[in-house]
């Protein structure tokens, strides 16, 4: 966020870029991330600028290095292929180096999700919130789920990212890695299934005491596998 309203060119006195600062200063403060999230700023970033313009520089952004090492991506590729070859992988990522893998890869992105009706259609990846093109100019499909308005349409006016989101947790055990389920209406619906005892076997890897990496996934129903974060996460890449 902070890489695209910077090449974007907008301005010190800008709301957006002191909603940034104040994002950095709370976060210091609390030690809580999130509680002011991206997607606002996209949403008051659309006022100024294009959703082309604003695509083109997350993509941009996003670019890889020619030597980016995929050790992480191909140990959750093969930790997310089933015994009889099929991978259920969901990403909130935009980048391609899932598809750098080298291996031929079945991928889905909106509005083409898989059918969860259908379990053989759970086989690839599936980019939720959508995909950057193969040359990272832009994106492909409906586009990338960015924006304030973005996660609405997603989750609330068409819904078809929370029936998904359902569906995948009513079907499958979850384990996310390297996901805080910030994005508001994910909260909300984490929230609104674990009152309801909707929530079973869903799980999240994440940094810190045992203590600490509990009470921030307890409210959303989620049970957390604590790890230390020391060395790049490098215990948590030792286990998996």
């Amino acid at each position: 966020t902070e890489t695209v309203i910077k090449n974007l060119g907008v301005l010190d006195d800008d709301p957006v870029r002191k909603i940034l600062d104040e994002a950095y200063e709370i976060e210091d403060r609390t030690g809580v991330a999130g509680l002011i999230s991206a997607d606002r700023m996209f949403g008051l970033l659309r006022k100024d600028f294009s959703s082309g313009d604003i695509i083109k520089e997350v993509a941009s952004a996003l670019r890889p290095s020619n030597n980016t090492d995929l050790s992480a991506h191909k140990t959750l590729l093969d930790l997310a292929t089933t015994p009889d070859g099929r991978i259920q992988l969901v990403t909130t990522n935009f980048d391609r180096l899932f598809d750098d893998c080298g291996t031929e890869l079945r991928t889905w992105q909106p509005p083409r999700l898989p059918n969860l009706e259908r379990p053989t259609d759970m086989d690839g990846v599936v980019y939720l919130h959508g995909k950057v093109s193969d040359d990272y100019s832009g994106s492909e499909g409906d586009g990338l789920v960015l924006s304030s308005s973005d996660f609405g349409s997603a989750y609330l006016a068409k819904g078809w990212a929370t029936q998904f989101f359902k569906d995948v947790i009513e079907n499958y055990k979850v384990v996310f890695i390297g996901y805080s389920a910030d994005d508001p209406p994910v909260q909300y619906l984490l929230e609104a299934l674990n009152i309801s005892g909707g929530l079973n076997g869903v799980y999240a890897f994440q940094s810190g005491e045992n203590s600490e990496a509990e009470s921030r996934w307890f409210h959303k129903g989620v049970k957390a596998i604590p790890y230390s974060a020391a060395n790049g996460h490098q215990t948590l890449w030792d286990t998996l």
